[in-house]
């Protein structure tokens, strides 16, 4: 019978990171109950694909060694991240939501300790983006639409290894990196200013954080010890305030009033219209294709 401990420690070590995923989470506002403030909950989306990893480290001590080890090693190499997707939102973030919506598998204690000895924190949200007069509920490219617009998504890699324990008020969070990923466009080139001013008002609002920040939760997000209105917070800057900081800049320094980014909702449903028309498209080349073969 095939034992791992019949293997050297480096394959040993590479089957067990093999185990190892991304922390898909999602964090959201819980609507309270009477005399409760204000309560936010981490919820681990892919718990599945972590469960052959559980299972092995809970086989003994040896097993439990190794995958901590593993587990260590992969978040030094930056081979496993939280990763936040705030397109797992359909509606507004900052919405609250029922309990009832939203399971507990995994206690908020365990799960904040468990993500905060991870490194890097990925958080990527789409960007809908649009010049033109006012106008409600129309898909993207409706066909009474006059609208010029780009949709796009905009990711951005936190450092969550080098964090204090404590940090002073108004503090920035550290970002790495920060993306914008065209995915459909059908501006005019003669507004390319417009929209890249756009996404330089986005930049701005989370690399300023503090500035752009609303409600009672400071920055900086993100601490040593990871808390869950922290990590809200940071989704929420990106999926909502951030967009809402690039249009009143544009208004208020371009007097580019035709030029505005989506709310969220708005965002994430176009996103899934033109996902789904690109995926018709590639069937009918596919099936096009095929009869040319014939």
């Amino acid at each position: 019978m095939f034992r791992i401990w019949d293997l050297a420690e480096e394959l040993r070590s590479s089957i067990v990171k093999h185990l190892i995923p991304d922390a898909h989470i999602k964090v959201v506002l819980v609507k309270p109950r009477k005399g409760e403030g204000r309560t936010y909950h981490v919820i681990l989306v892919n718990e599945s694909e972590w469960a052959d990893f559980r299972t092995l480290h809970s086989c003994g001590t040896l097993s439990r060694t190794l995958c901590r080890q593993a587990l260590f090693d992969a978040r030094q190499a930056d081979e496993t991240r939280i990763i936040i997707d705030m397109s797992r939102h359909t509606y507004h973030p900052a919405h609250p939501v029922f309990r009832s919506t939203f399971t507990h598998n995994i206690s908020q204690k365990t799960l904040l300790h468990f993500l905060s000895n991870f490194t890097r924190l990925h958080t990527s949200t789409p960007v809908a983006v649009v010049k033109g007069p006012e106008q409600e509920d129309l898909s993207f490219d409706g066909e009474d639409s006059d609208l010029e617009t780009i949709i796009q998504r905009v990711s951005v890699l936190y450092d969550i290894d080098s964090l204090v324990t404590t940090a002073d008020p108004g503090d920035n969070d550290k970002i790495l990196r920060m993306t914008f990923k065209t995915l459909m466009d059908d501006s005019d080139k003669k507004s390319a200013p417009s929209f890249a001013a756009v996404n330089d008002g986005i930049e701005w609002a989370l690399h300023y954080s503090q500035a752009s920040q609303s409600g009672s939760i400071a920055s900086p997000y993100l601490a040593k010890q990871l808390t869950a209105e922290g990590l809200w917070a940071v989704g929420n800057l990106l999926a909502g305030r951030a967009g809402r900081v690039a249009t009143h800049f544009l208004d208020d320094y371009l007097g580019a009033t035709d030029v505005r980014t989506k709310c969220h909702s708005t965002s994430v449903k176009w996103l899934r219209e033109w996902e789904e028309r690109e995926s018709v498209k590639a069937a009918q080349e596919e099936d096009e294709g095929m009869d040319e073969s014939e």
